[in-house]
């Protein structure tokens, strides 16, 4: 579930979970919005399915295994929820957990799926309801994804979940850092201000291979850069003396596109938009630029 997800890897959540760094005290505009929407996409989810929505912002936990813990949006109950809190488990019927983005999906993300399935293992029902409010260029789209608890595919989370926390949560002992951007931004988050008057001396021995990779692929980034960019060069001259921008074509079929679109601000922090919304998104304007894409089967 966690290497699937673009938000987090193993890395960063074992760093939370050890205290090295801590839990996002205030949540961003994206974060709040897509709170503040939950109660009007429930709503349209009733609309849409007849079903009930209750017990908002519930956190369940296996009856066996007490490591195993989802948060829920809310339970779907096929009538009106009863009075009292508690028993909105007793009558549900499955999951709810809804969803607001800037993209349009035609099937649920993996990443989500799979959050259900956990949601499904860890509160013990069999179904569950993804109601997505879709925002693509500010035209609403709502869709309703059903997700069927997958035995082996929960089998599979249970066991990965179940050694990653007995491995490297309880003992403290740290995973394997990988390529993700949520480890890098761990990392960074845990030791990336540390003072540096005083700089010790580590013995890296152990890493010497690892090291020697590094140097090895930072010098073939280097050369890469320089290839691809006297290779962008040559593209945007051609097009740039064609009278660009403009689009090319090889086959009679779009191939590259050499546009002019706006910059984006210095303050945003554009990776992490772009994680969450991809190119799909509005860009605070400044100085219109061109951006040089691929397309098609050169498109990677």
């Amino acid at each position: 579930m966690v290497d699937a997800s673009p938000y987090v890897s193993r890395w960063s959540i074992w760093a939370e979970k050890v205290g090295l760094t801590q839990p996002r005290d205030e949540p961003t505009d994206s974060m709040r919005l897509g709170t503040d929407l939950e109660p009007i996409i429930a709503r349209w989810f009733h609309d849409r399915t007849g079903l009930y929505v209750a017990g908002e912002q519930t956190f369940v936990k296996h009856k066996r295994e007490p490591w195993a813990i989802a948060h829920l949006d809310g339970y779907v109950l096929d009538g009106p929820a009863p009075p009292r809190r508690r028993q909105h488990r007793e009558y549900a019927v499955g999951v709810f957990e809804a969803k607001f983005t800037a993209d349009v999906w035609d099937e649920l993300p993996l990443h989500y799926r799979l959050q259900v399935q956990w949601q499904l293992y860890a509160s013990g029902l069999t179904h569950g309801w993804v109601a997505a409010l879709m925002l693509p260029f500010g035209r609403p789209r709502f869709a309703v994804f059903e997700v069927e608890l997958d035995r082996r595919q929960v089998d599979e989370l249970a066991a990965a979940t179940r050694a990653f926390w007995l491995e490297h949560v309880v003992t403290g002992v740290m995973p394997e850092p990988d390529a993700h951007q949520a480890t890098a931004t761990a990392i960074s988050d845990a030791w990336g201000g540390q003072a540096t008057v005083k700089v010790p001396t580590i013995d890296l021995d152990d890493l010497a291979d690892t090291v020697g990779e590094l140097s090895d692929f930072r010098a073939q980034r280097s050369a890469l850069r320089e290839l691809i960019d006297g290779r962008e060069n040559t593209v945007k001259a051609v097009i740039g003396l064609a009278g660009g921008p403009s689009d090319g074509t090889i086959g009679g079929e779009l191939a590259v596109s050499w546009r002019s679109q706006r910059a984006p601000d210095p303050g945003v922090d554009v990776g992490a938009v772009r994680a969450e919304h991809g190119d799909r998104y509005d860009r605070p304007a400044r100085d219109p630029i061109r951006v040089l894409r691929l397309h098609g089967r050169y498109l990677r």
